[in-house]
Order: C-alpha cells, then sequence, then structure tokens
C-alpha cells in the first residue's frame, strides 16, 4: 500500500476525489491550501505569507473603492482562515494605513489608501 499526496486545483477537486473514491482504501483527507500560486515547475508562496500581505494582495486584486468587514469575513471563509478574527485583520491593515475607518457601528465601511 501508499499513501499519495498531490495538489489539485480547486475548479478540478470534484472529478479527483471521486476517481479517488473509486479506488482508494478510506475517504481522502482535504486540506485547503491558502497564499498559493501556480508556476511552471510547479507551486509557490504567492505573497510574504503574513496575513497582512495576504490581504493587501487581495484588495490588489479585488480593487474595492470601499468595503465593510462583511467582504473580510467571506475573503478569510474563502482562504480557509477563521473568519471570526476579522477584527484583528481590519486592526493591523488601520495600524499599517492600508485602510481608513469611516463611520461607526454597523454600518461602518473601510476605504483602500
Amino acid at each position: 500500500m501508499f499513501r499519495v499526496s498531490f495538489l489539485v486545483d480547486d475548479k478540478k477537486l470534484p472529478y479527483a476525489l471521486w476517481a479517488l473514491t473509486t479506488i482508494a482504501v478510506g475517504k481522502p483527507d482535504v486540506d485547503p491550501i491558502i497564499n498559493v500560486k501556480k508556476t511552471r515547475n510547479g507551486v509557490a508562496q504567492a505573497t510574504g505569507g503574513t496575513l497582512l500581505e495576504m490581504f493587501a494582495a487581495q484588495l490588489k486584486k479585488d480593487k474595492p473603492k470601499q468595503f465593510n468587514a462583511r467582504y473580510v469575513k467571506d475573503w478569510m471563509r474563502d482562504a480557509g482562515l477563521n473568519p471570526t478574527s476579522h477584527g484583528h485583520v481590519l486592526k493591523e491593515a488601520k495600524r499599517t494605513k492600508l485602510i481608513r475607518k469611516l463611520g461607526k457601528g454597523p454600518h461602518t465601511t473601510y476605504t483602500v489608501l
């Protein structure tokens, strides 16, 4: 018997799991990998690896003028991170002058600097 480990693009994951369940003993383990980009020779780290650098890269990619906390929660959930720690990301982004807070209360928005 052998244990096989490989990386699969998220669009191809259902097909890979379907193929593995027909021949594998037991169910396959699936672990999301964040902060990765495809290269010619495999995969590499997309950013420096800190949470703030990954968030800055996401802001650069999406280019929102303004956003709210829901945007950060959704990004963290999609990246496989704990969305309840979105406040830490927002606090660190404000501290490093990446974003600016606009308003108070439940309708708080943030603008990208």
